[in-house]
């Protein structure tokens, strides 16, 4: 949409009012304004358009809200750098706290006594009673200039005036103040709150708070120790996430709910005692508490998810009241009562653990099943073992997705075929490094460690003559080894949503290649060679880092699927117009302004997913080649539903058509790419 402009303001009038969307000037002091072609301004949206407001401006110090504003939305006045005071009329009725996110330099937000909605109490934005504290700017919990270095600054501290009864979402986030001060006449603090204040080193809870709400501390990582105190009932989600220099935690007997992910990744907590009266312990409560020696477990914990102590590597021991109904522990490795296995060891005892296979040698004359315990021994988890039924039977994303909410249901999956393991996953399980055992394992034809912590691919993996998928989505691998080119009968390779940012050469090597995909990773480049992978069907590049497409990559004519979108791709080959067997192409949210001429030639194409204000129009040939597919596609699968109603029971899947779309659908929108446009 193009929007008018007025006075270095971006606008647009709907319902006879006028909606401000940017300032694009460089005037140190801005004055919305009042009317614009004679209509009254009544909104700043910054939400619309990207940096919009007065998102970014690097000159503007004052920003004077016009008379007549009655909306001011979020994001308004995000990273503005030299911003320090917001004047705010009593006409506004509704103003989204966001607008003064993002660290920006605003030490006051000024409001008019006239304003029955909001007030200002020392440049601290509160509601008109003053009861609730709504936004600290961010520029006031520090100061620079003065005696203060070039450079530096000296962070403050600030004590909510005596009467505030509620400090609001988001109030102090990013702030960065060292300490805070808060009366016992607050009784609630809402979600939020103080999270991302990395200074924060003090802080008092008020002795009424009945509930420490979600993400209330999260990423507060100066933050040693906070005083729960007597009344609080729950913990809510996320709460001290990311608190890494919380030491100590004493939690009052009086909490009787701590929720998921509520301590996750505290790695300077060593102990921690859970009071009676928490029923459950929920997922990633205690993840990546590296430092964590001890924990005990009252007598009311009925239901234990096992993710709540992912990366808990410290962990030496879980001791479990003894008048627990459902738990009990030996040596301090959990169990079931009257079960013969452990449910969950800790890390730190695995790691003592003699027996584990240390060279090449000890694998000599083991069989499967031997190996296959030495690994469940040596990774603390159960190995549950089924029949190999097929392509459709190893794990993957969406089975971990069912699993991993059941309490005790993390398991290592393998599957057989007579005496030999063909598959074995580990997807979703707290593992960082893969035993040797599995090197012995020689006739697997499927490796998954999707969402796994494992940070390397060990050398001996390339000795796997018989795998077909290397499945490694979502796991913390940093780089694909140059052994890769080595698995020559490899046929599915999962790389997304990982931290790989190149390919090797090597991977050209993989002739039998079916599917590769790269989506979310930081990958900026495909080997000039990718040409060389013929048998490819599938490629799934979005979300990467890729700008261009090699040449060769016409060579890969039995290409169905190219799925090139939400990257800053600039342009696509003139190759393109080779890939005969190309039925699916995505390149929207890309930068590609112009096809090539090429692209008229590929006449499977029945799925073209494209940006239309940037590439203004299609070619007729394509448009026709498109028509004409969809309606063929659209006749088979009326004859396809027609033939169902004589068949029950029966999929007829093949194992190429499932390849072509596991993953395409596991989208992650927190990527860097932008689409500008």
């Amino acid at each position: 949409m193009k929007y008018k402009t007025y006075q270095d303001f971006m606008y647009e009038i709907k319902n006879d009012e006028v909606v401000i969307y940017k300032y694009v000037g460089n005037l140190e002091e801005v004055v919305t304004p009042e009317t614009i072609e004679g209509k009254p301004v009544r909104v700043i949206n910054a939400s619309l358009i990207g940096n919009a407001g007065f998102t970014k401006s690097e000159k503007v110090k004052k920003v004077v809200v016009s008379r007549g504003v009655k909306t001011i939305t979020m994001m308004s006045f995000l990273y503005c750098p030299s911003l320090e005071e917001v004047v705010i009329p009593a006409s506004v009725e509704e103003l989204d706290i966001s607008a003064f996110s993002g660290r920006s330099s605003v030490k006051a937000i000024l409001v008019d006594e006239e304003n029955p909605v909001y007030a200002s109490m020392d440049g601290v934005l509160f509601s008109k009673d003053k009861s609730k504290l709504l936004c600290f700017p961010h520029g006031k919990s520090y100061e620079t200039g003065g005696d203060i270095p070039e450079g530096r600054m000296r962070v403050l501290s600030y004590s909510v005036p005596k009467g505030t009864t509620e400090i609001g979402d988001d109030a102090f986030s990013d702030s960065y103040l060292i300490g805070i001060t808060i009366p016992d006449s607050v009784a609630t603090i809402s979600g939020r709150a103080f999270n991302d204040c990395r200074f924060l080193e003090e802080i008092n809870l008020p002795a009424g708070l009945l509930e420490i709400d979600y993400d209330v501390f999260q990423n507060c990582s100066s933050l040693e120790h906070v005083e729960i105190p007597c009344g609080v009932t729950k913990i809510d989600f996320e709460a001290f996430d990311g608190c890494t220099a919380l030491k100590e935690m004493d939690i009052p007997n009086t909490v009787t709910k701590i929720r998921f992910a509520a301590f996750r990744g505290c790695s300077s907590l060593t102990h921690m005692v859970i009071p009676d009266g928490v029923c459950e312990i929920e997922n990633n409560t205690f993840a990546d508490c590296s430092s964590l020696i001890s924990i005990s477990l009252p007598a009311s914990v009925t239901k234990i998810d096992l993710s709540a102590f992912d990366g808990c590597q410290g962990l030496e021991r879980i001791d479990v009241d003894e008048k627990n109904p459902v738990y009990e522990d030996r040596d301090g490795v959990l169990y079931k009562k009257e079960g013969d296995k452990p449910i969950y060891t800790p890390r730190a005892l695995l790691s003592k653990n003699m027996d584990n296979i240390t060279s090449q040698s000890q694998l000599v004359g083991k069989t499967d099943e031997e190996l296959l315990d030495a690994i469940g021994k040596e990774l603390g988890f159960d190995v549950e073992l089924k029949p190999d039924e097929g392509w459709e039977c190893a794990g993957s994303r969406f089975e971990w997705y069912e699993r991993r909410y059941r309490a005790e249901d993390l398991k290592i999956y393998a599957f057989s075929e007579g005496d030999r393991i063909t598959k074995l996953t580990f997807s979703g399980l707290d593992i960082d490094h893969l035993p040797l055992a599995i090197a012995g394992l020689s006739a697997l034809t499927v490796l998954d460690l999707s969402y796994t912590k494992v940070t390397e691919l060990p050398e001996w993996i390339s000795t796997f003559s018989n795998l077909e998928v290397l499945n490694i989505y979502g796991s913390t691998v940093i780089e694909l080894p140059d052994f890769i080119g080595n698995l020559t009968n490899l046929k599915e390779l999962h790389l997304g949503a990982t931290k790989l940012s190149q390919l090797p050469d090597s991977l050209c090597q993989l002739k039998r290649l079916e599917v590769l995909h790269l989506n979310h990773t930081d990958v900026a480049k495909l080997p000039e060679g990718i040409g060389e992978l013929t048998s490819l069907l599938s490629m799934n590049l979005h979300g990467s880092k890729i700008a261009h497409l090699p040449e060769s990559i016409g060579n890969c004519k039995a290409l169905e699927w190219l799925l090139s979108y939400y990257m800053p791709l600039e342009e696509l080959p003139e190759s393109i117009g080779n890939l005969s067997a190309l039925e699916c192409l995505w390149i929207c949210q890309t930068k590609v302004k112009e096809l090539p001429e090429s692209i008229v030639n590929l006449t499977a194409l029945n799925d073209f997913d494209y940006k239309p204000g940037r590439i203004k129009e299609l070619p007729e040939a394509l448009e026709n080649i498109l028509k004409a597919n969809k309606k063929k596609l659209e006749e088979e699968e009326k004859e396809g539903l027609e033939s169902e109603e004589d068949e029950t029971g029966v999929d007829d899947c093949t194992n190429a058509d499932r390849r072509k779309t596991i993953n395409i659908s596991l989208v992650i929108p927190d990527t860097e790419w932008e689409d500008e446009d």
